[in-house]
C-alpha cells in the first residue's frame, strides 16, 4: 500500500504541475484522498478535489481501524464537494464535513425498449420462481432468504435460483439441505452477462434480503435492484441502508424488516399471491428507476458537484 500511495501521489503532483484538470473526483477516499490531495497541492489551487463515500469504508474505518477516523475526518473536509451514493450514506457523512452532501447514486442504464419484460402472470397451482443475484456474503442475508424460502412454500410451490458465488457458499448450501430445499434452490456460480438477462426475464419475483453483518456493513444503496427493475421484475427487499432509496413500499416494490425471515416470506408470499399487484409494482419500479437513476439525472448531478468544487478554486 505505501508504494502504491507514493506512485499514485508521484503521478498525481506531475499531472497537477503541468497540466492541472479543474477537478480531480476521488473514489473511495480511504485512502485515494491523499492522491487526490498532491494533486491539488501541485496545481497550486486550480484544481477541486471530490470525495465520494459508498458507506463500506465508513464501517470499515468504525469497526476495524478506529484510530484512522482522523484521516476519514480529513479527507472530507479537505474535499471541495462530497458525494454519497444514498441517502443513509449521506446521513453517515454529514457528521464529518463543513459543507452539504450530495447525493448521487450509481447510474442504471433502465430504459431499454428491447428488453423482455412482463411475465404472464401465475397460474393457481404453478411454480414460482424466486431470484437473488449477489455475491455470498454475510450482509446479503442469503441465510434469511433460504428460511423465508423454506416458510413460503408450504403455501405455494417456489423455486429459488441464486448467483453469485463467495465465502459464505458452503454454509448456504448446508442450510438449504437442513431445510429440505434441495429439490428448491439451485446454486448457478457466477453466470455471462447473456445468462444474467435470461435469469432475470425468468424470475417471477427479485429478492434482496440484506442485513447489516458482524462488521457493521450493509447495502450502500442495493443496484441489484436497479437491475431487476429494467427487466419490470416485482421486489421485495429489506428496508436498510440505501434500499430504501430505490424501493418505495407498496409503491415500487415491498420492504421487509431485515433479518426477519418471517417478514420476508409474507413479502415474497403477497407478490405471488396477487399477480396484478405485483405488476402494478413492477411497472411503477421501473418507470421510477428510468426517472431518478437514469444516466442523464446521474451526470446532472455530478456535473452540478464538479461546478461547484471548481468554483471554489477560481476554476
Amino acid at each position: 500500500m505505501p508504494s502504491y500511495l507514493f506512485a499514485g501521489m508521484t503521478a498525481a503532483m506531475r499531472m497537477g504541475r503541468a497540466n492541472p484538470p479543474d477537478v480531480v473526483h476521488v473514489h473511495w477516499p480511504m485512502p485515494h484522498a491523499l492522491i487526490g490531495a498532491a494533486m491539488r497541492r501541485a496545481s497550486k489551487g486550480r484544481t477541486g478535489m471530490v470525495c465520494s463515500y459508498y458507506s463500506v469504508e465508513l464501517n470499515w474505518v468504525r469497526h476495524r481501524l478506529p484510530r484512522a477516523e482522523r484521516f476519514l475526518r480529513w479527507t472530507m473536509r479537505a474535499a471541495d464537494g462530497v458525494t454519497a451514493i444514498s441517502t443513509s450514506t449521506a446521513a453517515a457523512v454529514r457528521p464529518y464535513v463543513n459543507g452539504p452532501v450530495s447525493v448521487i447514486p450509481y447510474g442504471a442504464a433502465v430504459v431499454d425498449d428491447g428488453m423482455p419484460i412482463g411475465r404472464e402472470a401465475l397460474a393457481g397451482g404453478e411454480s414460482a420462481t424466486i431470484l437473488f443475484v449477489g455475491r455470498l456474503v454475510e450482509r446479503k442475508g442469503v441465510e434469511v432468504l433460504i428460511r423465508a424460502v423454506a416458510e413460503a412454500r408450504t403455501q405455494r410451490p417456489l423455486k429459488l435460483r441464486i448467483v453469485g458465488t463467495g465465502e459464505w457458499e458452503p454454509s448456504l448450501r448446508e442450510s438449504v439441505r437442513e431445510q429440505g430445499l434441495d429439490d428448491s434452490v439451485t446454486f448457478t456460480g457466477q453466470v455471462s452477462t447473456a445468462e444474467l438477462e435470461r435469469e432475470y426475464a425468468a424470475a417471477d419475483v427479485f429478492v434482496l434480503p440484506a442485513v447489516r453483518d458482524s462488521k457493521g456493513d450493509t447495502e450502500g444503496l442495493g443496484v441489484v435492484l436497479l437491475e431487476a427493475m429494467r427487466f419490470e421484475r416485482p421486489v421485495v427487499a429489506s428496508d436498510i441502508g440505501g434500499i430504501p432509496d430505490i424501493v418505495t413500499h407498496e409503491q415500487t416494490g415491498l420492504l421487509c424488516t431485515p433479518g426477519n425471515s418471517e417478514s420476508l416470506a409474507a413479502g415474497i408470499q403477497r407478490l405471488v399471491d396477487n399477480p396484478e399487484f405485483a405488476r402494478n409494482l413492477a411497472r411503477e419500479g421501473r418507470r421510477e428507476a428510468a426517472k431518478r437513476f437514469g444516466w442523464d439525472t446521474v451526470l446532472d448531478r455530478t456535473l452540478a458537484v464538479y461546478e461547484q468544487a471548481k468554483g471554489r478554486h477560481g476554476g
